[in-house]
Order: C-alpha cells, then sequence, then structure tokens
C-alpha cells in the first residue's frame, strides 16, 4: 500500500480533513503495530513516534530481535511511521521572524510569540541585527538585544529559544578578528543567555552549489547544552550536510525551510517540509515566513507536523502592527482547534 494520506487534503478554513491516528491506522489493519482502540490516542501516538525514532537510530527496524518485533512488512512500517510523525501532538513554536530591534521583543511576546528569531550581521569588528547587510537595514547591537531577552527572561517571560540566523558567517577570520567572526557572536551569547539556560539555534546560510559556508563544522564540534544548529534545505542534503559535518547526535540537528511570500510560492517546499517531517531525522522542523490572512495554506502547512513556525512581515523587520499581530492569532486560532494534533509549547518543555 502507498502511503498517500499524507499528501491529499480536504481544506477548508481551519476545518481541513486533518490526518489523525485512525488515518494512521488504515495503514496497519490487521492491528500489528497500532492498537485497534486505544484508550489515549495521544499517548498511543506519542508511544508509535519514540518507537520508530528508537527503530531507526538503532538501524535495528528489519531485525526480529530490534525494535520491529511486531514483524510488519518494512515497507509498510515505514508508512506507517511517516504517518505518525506527522499526526503525533507536538509543543507548537510561535516564532517572531526577523525582530531586529531590542523595543520589539517584548512587542513579540505581547502577541504571542513564545520564540524569538533575529538575523545576525557581521558588521566592522561586531555583530549587528541586521537582515539585508546595509546601512539602512541595521537594527540594534546583538549585545543590546541579546541583554534586552535576557531581562525579559529574569522578569519572568517565557521565550523558549532565540534563534540567530547568521547572515555572514565568514566575515572575519576567528584567529585575527575574534569578535565579528561566529565565535565572538557565541561570545556574546554566552555573555548573556547560557547562565540563563536559554535555548539558542545557531542558523547557517547555504550558498549556491547547496555547500555550508563557514563556521558551522566549528560550532557544530563546540555546541554548549541548550544549543542547536540549523541548516535550511531539502532533508536529504541537509542530512548529509550534518553527516559532514560530523554532527551525529540528532537532538541538536533542526531543518528549516521557507518562502517569503506564500501568495506566490507555496506548494513545492510545502512538500519539502512534509519529507523533512516524515524522515524523521531531525530534532526539530521549522518553516517561514508566515504573513498572515492566508489560513488555507497555513493549515496545510501546520498539517505536515511541523514544530514551529515563523510570523511577520514579508519584507520588513518585526514591529508593533496588526498585521504581524493577526498572523500570530491565526496560528494559535489553529492550535487550539487541534488539539490532538498540537499545543502551544511552554516552560518546561525543551526544544533540543
Amino acid at each position: 500500500m502507498k502511503l498517500t494520506l499524507l499528501s491529499v487534503f480536504t481544506l477548508t478554513l481551519f476545518g481541513a480533513t486533518a490526518l489523525m491516528l485512525q488515518d494512521c491506522q488504515k495503514l496497519d489493519p490487521s492491528n500489528l503495530l497500532i492498537k485497534s482502540l486505544p484508550s489515549n490516542a495521544t499517548l498511543e501516538t506519542q508511544r508509535l513516534a519514540q518507537y520508530c525514532r528508537q527503530c531507526r537510530r538503532h538501524d535495528a527496524c528489519t531485525s526480529s530481535h530490534g525494535y520491529n518485533r511486531c514483524k510488519v512488512p518494512w515497507q509498510k512500517f515505514i508508512h506507517i511511521c511517516q504517518c505518525v510523525a506527522a499526526v503525533q501532538q507536538r509543543p507548537i513554536y510561535l516564532i517572531a521572524g526577523s525582530v531586529l530591534e531590542s523595543k520589539n521583543i517584548a512587542v513579540a511576546l505581547d502577541h504571542g510569540a513564545n520564540a524569538i528569531e533575529i538575523d545576525a550581521t557581521a558588521w566592522e569588528r561586531s555583530w549587528w541585527a541586521d537582515q539585508a547587510g546595509n546601512i539602512f537595514s541595521r537594527g540594534d547591537s546583538m549585545e543590546d538585544l541579546l541583554k534586552t531577552i535576557a531581562k525579559l527572561v529574569q522578569q519572568g517571560r517565557y521565550i523558549g529559544f532565540v534563534w540567530l540566523q547568521i547572515r555572514n558567517p565568514d566575515y572575519c577570520n576567528l584567529v585575527t578578528h575574534r569578535t565579528c567572526a561566529v565565535n565572538g557572536l557565541r561570545d556574546i551569547v554566552h555573555r548573556h543567555l547560557s547562565r540563563l539556560r536559554v535555548p539558542v539555534l545557531y542558523g547557517f546560510p547555504r550558498n549556491y552549489n547547496n555547500e555550508l559556508v563557514g563556521g558551522g563544522s566549528d560550532t557544530a564540534d563546540n555546541l554548549l547544552p541548550h544549543e542547536a544548529l540549523a541548516i535550511q534545505g531539502l532533508s536529504s542534503v541537509v542530512q548529509h550536510s550534518f553527516d559532514d559535518m560530523g554532527l551525529s547526535n540528532e537532538r541538536l540537528r533542526v531543518i528549516t525551510d521557507g518562502y517569503f511570500d506564500w501568495a506566490t510560492g507555496f506548494w513545492p517546499w510545502r512538500d519539502d517540509i512534509a519529507q523533512s517531517v516524515k524522515s524523521q531525522a531531525f530534532q526539530r522542523v521549522f518553516a517561514w515566513t508566515y504573513a498572515g490572512g492566508r489560513t488555507d495554506n497555513l493549515d496545510s502547512m501546520m498539517d505536515t507536523g511541523i514544530d514551529g513556525i515563523v510570523y511577520g512581515f514579508k519584507h520588513t523587520a518585526y514591529y508593533a502592527h496588526t498585521n504581524v499581530r493577526n498572523a500570530a492569532q491565526e496560528i494559535k486560532q489553529w492550535i487550539n482547534s487541534h488539539p490532538h494534533r498540537a499545543r502551544l509549547a511552554t516552560k518546561g518543555d525543551v526544544p533540543w
């Protein structure tokens, strides 16, 4: 049986025929793997997801002495695991995108964000919050932004993680100019966030030939507790990149993908993200950027089983505006409408 359930949807406004555990059970009619009438579908789905992950990590899925003790045929087992990966309930991170000014950190939290994405650009001999790398796009210094985040956390505000999307990681040489090299950015992080145990995600760009640019391998080799690394792209390519970097711990691997304007480009990379979820090869899968007003696309994206979604403006940095507040509310409405699939991440949830 081919798995078509993950790619066929009847979409309406927050009323899609969303995947549920019952859909996965159709792939296992003999109930070799999935209980026929589980007393708690959410717990049963979590059990199955963990079972599938352990099986794949131990490379024991086809062994009668491994995790696949139920003797489910290999291809059917893979299809069931792919389905379960998408339908399991998960904590969702509502990520405010491109927050470049300290004053807008609290604004994003007030809008409902539980994670912050900052574009980090090396300028001269330091690091700045800057998306485009020119004098007109520069925001506050990374020092000031992370100080603000630390202060808000100390005041009791919840920030699930800070995502630093590094725009020019090879701008400076580590030996001669550490302050504007990636390690200089990490020094700022460690001064302000590490002692508070605020999780940090370091995102690295790709160049035109899909080779990871500078700084990634060194960061991967020296990640501290509560830190992880993100790469944008296709599941298979990103898996190889992490392998090449020597980052074997899947709990520290995050994949991201997206497009700035969902009105002009959505389905190709939406399907790529769905494949990343089904692979179960990453600790988290994040999509971007939801600008609001396209709840049909939002419904389809959330139904892939992603762990978080970036929201914000298409072309500018985050600030107090009705559009971004509404975008955040639309995502929260989806989460509240699908309690068997999602819940908003809160204190106690560990992203990696």
